[in-house]
């Protein structure tokens, strides 16, 4: 847990990202190791804002993450993201950097992740790809191996990134693949796993159930795409992760 103090706060929370170290999720933590205030991604992106006078974020996933769907990138979660983040405190200065690949599994993506590297990015925002997973029918086991070698590898090339894994929209029951996990089976197994790692974690699909949408209005006719509803209530949950008080180092 960082501890936070009095004087020289910023620079404290700010110097500890930058030597190193992984953040988690406060709940995955015993109770006798939290001895301060828990921060929130905003306080994060806050503190490298001021360490470093910019931050750059770099989105890696599917095509729920490129914004296929609406008419522009700007409707899409990413964009909407970006520019609610630059208003904070008067004006951030923001650069966003969107790596969605159409049709990408997490066994295609991977090999994105040295593109990603390369932009030196200090906050990667990895949609887990289950959409394509669970099409192209993958085994649930590499599925997970295909995470932990995405958010592993980030780990160890960008030591001092924050890595937020998530995962996508909801989308219309087709029934089970020929593996016979429906779509919901990766999404749970995935937050299993991502929470007995005690990854930061953004769970856009039960964010959807949670606000009871309707997949008739949140998605386009091919029932996996956001509609700008859709992705705009994906930014919804999304900012009011970014705010919650629950991450410790």
């Amino acid at each position: 847990m960082i501890k936070l103090k009095a004087a020289g706060l910023l620079f404290i929370v700010a110097a500890s990202i930058f030597l190193g170290g992984n953040w988690y999720y406060q709940s995955n933590q015993p109770k006798e190791a939290v001895s301060g205030p828990a921060l929130s991604i905003v306080d994060i992106i806050r503190d490298i804002h001021v360490f470093k006078g910019s931050v750059k974020i770099s989105t890696i996933g599917s095509s729920v993450t490129a914004g296929a769907g609406v008419s522009h990138v700007d409707k899409s979660w990413s964009s909407m993201l970006r520019d609610d983040l630059t208003k904070l405190d008067g004006r951030m200065k923001i650069t966003l950097t969107n790596n969605g690949y159409s049709g990408y599994s997490t066994e295609q993506v991977k090999n994105k992740v040295g593109a990603v590297i390369t932009q030196k990015p200090d906050v990667v925002i990895f949609e887990t790809c289950l959409i394509n997973d669970f099409g192209q029918a993958l085994p649930i086991e590499k599925t997970l191996g295909n995470i932990s070698t995405i958010v592993e590898t980030f780990r160890k090339e960008l030591p001092d990134v924050i890595i937020i894994v998530m995962t996508p929209n909801p989308r219309v029951d087709v029934g089970p693949n020929s593996q016979g996990l429906d779509f919901e089976d990766y999404v749970k197994k995935t937050r299993e796993f991502v929470t007995e790692k005690g990854w930061l974690f953004i769970d856009i699909y039960e964010g959807f159930k949670a606000h009871n949408a309707d997949l008739k209005v949140v998605l386009n006719k091919d029932g996996v795409h956001p509609t700008e509803a859709g992705y705009k209530m994906w930014f919804e949950i999304m900012k009011d992760e970014f705010t919650k008080k629950t991450i410790i180092k």
